[in-house]
């Protein structure tokens, strides 16, 4: 079986309760996973992480 972490963060964030939605779920784990690529807390230098259909202005 192949490691990813995607796999991991989603198995971590299906253990918290609080976290209901199946959305918000998905975009928890794109959000860490954007943190970890761009090495920045800005929002707005994250958001070029989040998804590949981002265009910036």
């Amino acid at each position: 079986m192949r490691y990813s972490l995607t796999n991991e963060i989603k198995k971590i964030i299906d253990r918290f309760p609080i976290l209901s939605h199946l959305s918000r779920k998905k975009f928890l784990a794109m959000y860490i996973l954007a943190l970890i690529n761009s090495r920045n807390v800005q929002f707005c230098k994250t958001a070029n992480h989040l998804s590949l259909e981002v265009k910036n202005k």
